[in-house]
């Protein structure tokens, strides 16, 4: 008990954050690909629409949102890694 909390659970940590940000891209692209083939609504359809329309500004921003939804997962990955390994040094 004592080396599971010591020890075994503070080193899976790093482990688990980077697993949880790299599937925080795999799902937003999944999703996008999911709303691309076979949805009428959200940010795939949207992109998908603006672009048979030649609406380059439709697709432009579709992007632009979908950037701006993975830059604040990211962050906020970052702010609960930073929170939960206080003791490990930042890395850049």
């Amino acid at each position: 008990s004592y080396i599971l909390r010591k020890v075994t659970i503070p080193s899976i940590i790093p482990w688990l954050l980077a697993s949880f940000r790299i599937g925080i891209g795999l799902s937003l692209v999944g999703a996008v690909v999911g709303e691309l083939i076979g949805s009428n609504r959200g940010l795939g359809w949207y992109i998908l629409r603006a672009g048979g329309q030649l609406d380059t500004t439709g697709v432009f921003t579709g992007l632009f949102i979908l950037m701006l939804v993975a830059m604040i997962a990211n962050q906020i990955i970052f702010v609960i890694e930073r929170k939960v390994l206080h003791w490990r040094p930042a890395t850049k």
